[in-house]
């Protein structure tokens, strides 16, 4: 049945680091939501059967996303922990990345055994990217039960939190994350998002 549907206000959870698994923090709510951009990535396949100016085929070559919101309500010991970048760190003690991070820390052993998280969870890694989900506090009402109860990115990073409004009228902060695909080796399966609120504590 075709209706119109609420997500409420968008609730945004981030991951405390890598290695605390599919455990969140509240971080807070933005001025007017919180908007995705998924990106998908494609080749063109070209051929002499087609000429050069059109493509024979196009290979699909996986996607990301791009998160963004304007915080105007927040918790600032999870937002720093968020704006750290890289495990272990908080905003103002040691904040930025060491060159040549790998935000995804992401096992591709081809032909061993599974080291790679399970798809569609945190797991443990040692790159500076963790969870980040953005639940739907109106999916519990049963008039919105079928939409997804979150958008759920396992391997997520505040890509920039520098966009900030400073001034006697309240304070605003610009956030964009950047989510890739999570590999399961086990499988050759690529998440980047699914809807699980699994580890997600209550907002405070």
């Amino acid at each position: 049945m075709s209706q119109a549907y609420v997500n409420g206000p968008a609730e945004i959870y981030v991951g405390q680091g890598s290695s605390t698994g599919m455990n969140a923090l509240f971080l807070g709510w933005g001025e007017d939501g919180v908007r995705i951009t998924l990106n998908s990535a494609w080749e063109n396949v070209v051929s002499d059967v087609s000429g050069t100016g059109i493509p024979f085929d196009v290979q699909y070559m996986a996607e990301e996303a791009f998160i963004h919101t304007v915080l105007t309500v927040w918790n600032e010991s999870v937002y720093e922990i968020a704006a750290g970048r890289v495990d272990g760190n908080v905003f103002g003690a040691g904040a930025s990345l060491t060159c040549g991070t790998l935000m995804g820390a992401q096992s591709c052993t081809i032909g061993g055994s599974p080291t790679a998280p399970i798809v569609g969870t945190q797991g443990s890694r040692s790159g500076g990217a963790s969870r980040l989900c953005i639940k739907a506090p109106y999916q519990s009402m049963s008039a919105f039960a079928s939409m997804p109860a979150a958008y759920n990115f396992p391997v997520a990073w505040l890509d920039t939190a520098t966009d900030l409004e400073l001034a006697t009228r309240y304070k605003k902060i610009r956030c964009v994350w950047r989510a890739i695909p999570q590999w399961n080796q086990a499988n050759y399966g690529w998440v980047l998002y699914n809807a699980s609120v699994t580890g997600l504590p209550g907002t405070n």
